[in-house]
C-alpha cells in the first residue's frame, strides 16, 4: 500500500480510538497497562518464531514479519487507548461524512493498489 494510506488509516483509527469512546468505557490505568502489556510481547515472539523458522543463522533480517500477524493484537491495544478521558466533545455526527470520505478512499486505493498487484 502506499505510505499515506497506511498512515491515514492508522491515523483515523488513532483518532477514533481516543477520541470517539463511549461513556461506558472506565478504565483505570493499571488496568490500561495490563490490556497493553502482552501486545509488545506477543509481537516479539512472533517475530522470533519467524526469524527461527524462515532464516538462516545470523540471517541479519527477520523476514516474514507481517501486518497481518498484528491484527490479533489491535482489540488489545485499541481497548489499552480508548476511553472517555481524551472524549472530544462535538457532536459524533459531525464526522460521519468525513470519516466515510476518508475510509472509501482508504479501501477504494487498497483495492485499486490489490488488483494491481496480483491481476495487472
Amino acid at each position: 500500500m502506499p505510505l499515506w494510506v497506511v498512515l491515514t488509516f492508522f491515523g483515523t483509527l488513532a483518532v477514533l480510538a481516543l477520541f470517539f469512546a463511549g461513556d461506558r468505557v472506565h478504565l483505570r490505568p493499571w488496568q490500561r497497562a495490563l490490556l497493553f502489556a502482552p501486545a509488545p510481547v506477543i509481537w516479539l515472539l512472533i517475530l522470533t518464531y519467524h526469524y527461527l523458522i524462515w532464516n538462516p543463522p545470523r540471517y541479519p533480517v527477520i523476514e516474514g514479519g507481517q501486518g497481518r500477524y498484528l491484527i490479533p493484537l489491535a482489540p488489545l491495544v485499541l481497548a489499552a487507548v480508548a476511553g472517555p478521558r481524551w472524549r472530544w466533545r462535538a457532536d459524533p455526527a459531525a464526522i460521519r461524512v468525513p470519516l466515510g470520505v476518508v475510509l472509501a478512499t482508504v479501501l477504494v486505493v487498497a483495492l485499486v493498489t490489490s488488483a494491481r498487484r496480483f491481476y495487472f
